[in-house]
């Protein structure tokens, strides 16, 4: 969507890109969530997005879309793979 632009303009479209499923609101629940994540291709992966849902919801069962944004666009890749391996279970190499 952003093709190769810049961290801020790739955190806007993803924040708007959620954000129509929930008109504006700050939170979403999972079925609005669902929806966005198939706008952006995420089809067919249903159990990894519900765990991605998982991983950032609060008690409420509800995720603030500017958190989860900030939280996921901000780490480099080195760190995501970090993270994946930690969540894993593999040892660091």
């Amino acid at each position: 969507m952003t093709s190769f632009a810049n961290i801020s303009k790739q955190k806007f479209t993803l924040s708007r890109t959620l954000g129509k499923y929930v008109d504006g609101a700050p939170n979403m629940d999972l079925e609005s969530f669902m929806c966005g994540m198939v706008e952006l291709n995420f089809v067919g992966v249903q159990q990894n997005i519900e765990a991605l849902f998982g991983r950032y919801a609060n008690e409420e069962g509800l995720i603030n879309i500017n958190e989860f944004v900030e939280a996921t666009m901000s780490m480099n890749l080195r760190q995501k793979r970090d993270a994946q391996k930690r969540t894993s279970g593999v040892a660091f190499s």
